[in-house]
C-alpha cells in the first residue's frame, strides 16, 4: 500500500503463483490433511501470529493509535529514568 516498488521483483512459479503465497499454500494444505489434533495445536500459533501482524498494522495505519503508543512510551522512559535517580 505505501511501496509499489517492492512488488516489481517479484517472482511467480511455472503454475503462475508468486513465491510469496505458495509456501503458505503448502502448509495450508498439508494442514488440511491432518488430524483435527494437529490442525489445532497449529492454528493456536498461527493465529496468535496473525494477532500481532494485525495490531502492528493497527497501529501503523491509525495516527491515533501510534500517537498513544508514543506517549505511553514515552510516559514510561520518563518514569524509569527517575526510578532510577
Amino acid at each position: 500500500m505505501l511501496a509499489f516498488g517492492l512488488c516489481e521483483p517479484e517472482t511467480y512459479t511455472d503454475e503462475g503463483l508468486s513465491y510469496w503465497v505458495v509456501g503458505p499454500l503448502h502448509v495450508s494444505e498439508w494442514l488440511l490433511n491432518q488430524n483435527a489434533v494437529v490442525m489445532t495445536a497449529a492454528f493456536i500459533p498461527i493465529f496468535a501470529l496473525g494477532l500481532v501482524f494485525y495490531t502492528f498494522e493497527l497501529g501503523v495505519m491509525s495516527p491515533v493509535l501510534l500517537l498513544i503508543a508514543a506517549i505511553t512510551l514515552w510516559f514510561l522512559i520518563r518514569s524509569s529514568k527517575t526510578k532510577a535517580m
